[in-house]
């Protein structure tokens, strides 16, 4: 990316003063809704609303349109009927402003002449105007840093995982997820019909960011898929990038069309792709959430060897049955022991109820965490284990034995995945429902940047794909 479009995108989505066009006293308008959380988030710069009927919206002065703002605007929030924007734009030029955000859907996806002309109006527009437009028909940016956060979303610091979404539902619910994992975000975008800047704009612009170093994508469709793929090949030389096609069958591919107006390309063509330019491709929101999870706690990891603990709160042979299969299945070995390893595990553990091979299961301690912290230890050692995953049923420690007790556990698993190298994952099935207990231990794990998933199956998925992608580089460097 040139540094000027690098530029001119940074100041994009480092604003120093929002409008809202459509904030209302009415808090069930969009407009307001957007209006209120930018005030409730903290945004670091200035918000001024515009209604041309109301004189004060929640204790701040309103003002009848963008040009009657006696101060600099550089980014503008739209949220009005679409037979309104064009007029507002003219204002938007007129005033000087940076970003236009369209939150209003009726153009290009309508699939009518009125939708598509307005659509090219407002283009012509932003041209004569010198600024950009994201959307139509989108929710548009977050950005933690400055607190720019028209979406709700809960307060939480700046990371390095960044989302760019076609669907403003999903790049908010995708996010809120993420969120609640312990992912943090450096940006996200929200890009409806990409009238202006759109999917190969933003990539490029994520692919240049210093503070993006994890990239998840969802896409329904593209106009120019041939430049979308040449900058993932380029992309995912340095930054590992998340995809979730969405229109994967026929009637999908319809929706589509009527979503964003975008052009989506049979399903089996992405899949290809992808694999030749190393993209991990995931099929739906919670593997793009689990996946996003794991690059961002796994770090450059590329091993396939996984050692996994069952039985710390019940039998565990089913689970190491399990366990196994899907391991398997997705790629990743269960590896034996070493030799040495056992005999270790043989002195520390009782024989009964023990099952001293991988998966290991630990059977009943009493309480008494010293063994199995040294158990996990061993484990950790063997040089035939790349990854520990480890069974831990917070709900059900909880109910059976104690909060104390589910907690000792807990701090021997992050003792353990600070004290050596290799990566901790931990799978506790879900409550019924979740209490606040587990989802404070949760966050104890997540803040200690070790994984938390509720099945084995979705870790197993998302390690995998870790794994194959930093082989993948490392078989490039190799080249």
């Amino acid at each position: 990316m040139n540094q000027e479009k690098f530029r001119q995108l940074e100041a994009i989505f480092h604003p120093k003063s929002v409008a809202v066009v459509g904030a209302s006293s009415d808090r069930t308008k969009q407009g307001t809704i957007f209006f209120q959380a930018l005030l409730k988030a903290g945004f670091k710069g200035k918000v001024y609303p515009v209604n041309a009927s109301e004189s004060e919206i929640s204790g701040v002065k309103s003002y009848p349109k963008v040009t009657s703002i006696p101060h600099a605007i550089d980014y503008v929030i739209i949220s009005i009927p679409a037979r309104s924007i064009l007029k507002v734009l003219e204002d938007c030029a007129a005033k000087g402003v940076k970003a236009v955000q369209i939150f209003t859907a009726g153009f290009r996806e309508t699939d009518t002449p009125e939708g598509r002309w307005l659509e090219e109006e407002m283009i012509k527009r932003a041209r004569r105007g010198n600024f950009r437009i994201i959307g139509p028909n989108c929710v548009g940016l977050y950005n933690p840093v400055i607190n720019l956060n028209s979406w709700g979303l809960p307060s939480a610091e700046a990371g390095s995982v960044a989302i760019l979404s076609q669907s403003g539902g999903i790049a908010a619910a995708a996010t809120r997820a993420a969120l609640a994992r312990g992912v943090r975000f450096s940006k996200v975008v929200s890009y409806g019909n990409g009238a202006d800047l759109d999917s190969t704009d933003f990539l490029e612009y994520f692919a240049a960011d210093p503070s993006t170093k994890i990239i998840g994508i969802y896409i329904e469709g593209v106009e120019d898929g041939r430049r979308l793929f040449q900058l993932l090949r380029q992309v995912c030389k340095t930054k590992p990038v998340v995809m979730w096609k969405g229109g994967r069958t026929k009637a999908g591919t319809e929706v589509t069309m009527a979503h964003t107006g975008s052009l989506a390309a049979s399903y089996p063509v992405w899949t290809t792709l992808s694999k030749q330019v190393g993209m991990a491709q995931v099929e739906n929101q919670e593997d793009l959430v689990n996946t996003l999870l794991a690059f961002r706690c796994l770090g450059q990891f590329r091993g396939h060897n996984v050692g996994i603990i069952c039985g710390l709160a019940a039998a565990g042979g089913g689970e190491s049955v399990s366990a196994t299969d899907i391991c398997s299945n997705l790629g990743l070995e269960v590896t034996p022991f070493s030799p040495k390893t056992r005999s270790l595990l043989k002195s520390i553990l009782p024989p009964a109820g023990t099952i001293l091979r991988n998966p290991l299961d630990i059977g009943w301690l009493g309480g008494n965490f010293g063994p199995l912290e040294r158990a996990l230890t061993a484990v950790a050692a063997d040089p035939n284990i790349d990854l520990i995953i480890i069974h831990h049923p917070i709900q059900r420690v909880v109910t059976l034995m104690s909060r104390e007790w589910a907690q000792a556990m807990t701090d021997v698993f992050i003792r353990l995945s600070k004290q050596q190298p290799k990566p901790v994952v931990v799978i506790s099935a879900p409550g019924f429902p979740t209490t606040s207990e587990q989802w404070q231990i949760e966050q104890e794990l997540a803040a200690a940047h070790i994984p938390v998933y509720s099945r084995l199956e979705e870790a197993a998925k998302a390690i995998a794909k870790v794994s194959q992608y930093f082989a993948w580089r490392a078989d490039l460097d190799e080249d």
